[in-house]
């Protein structure tokens, strides 16, 4: 038994009273809108900080810095430059931007040896 049925769309088109967009942009939405790409970070500054790293996970890619202030702050592996992370120890003293990050707390940003 066949339970296959045709159905015919019905002509859209200018004659339908319908605009044709020949173009693939989504309507609404103007070329050079501004706008972050898709994975591009936003803009982070925070005031600068120095401290001392206190823990190292290397293959958690994070680690912790202790502030003069006893005070730990959270940073991972792309908050540091690229081969800085895996050279980095414990007791290596170091500069940051301390910003506040919603999920994680206080978080270094921009993490370098000095």
């Amino acid at each position: 038994m066949d339970h296959t049925q045709t159905y015919s769309a019905p002509e859209l088109g200018p004659e339908a009273g319908l605009e044709v967009h020949n173009d693939a942009r989504r309507p609404g939405r103007p070329r050079g809108t501004k706008g972050r790409a898709k994975g591009e970070k936003p803009e982070e500054r925070g005031e600068r900080a120095v401290g001392r790293i206190v823990r190292m996970l290397y293959g958690q890619s994070y680690g912790l810095i202790r502030m003069g202030d006893r005070r730990d702050v959270f940073f991972h592996r792309k908050d540091a430059k690229a081969a800085l992370f895996n050279t980095l120890s414990i007791g290596d003293r170091v500069a940051f931007e301390l910003i506040d990050d919603s999920l994680t707390g206080p978080r270094g940003v921009r993490v370098r040896r000095v």
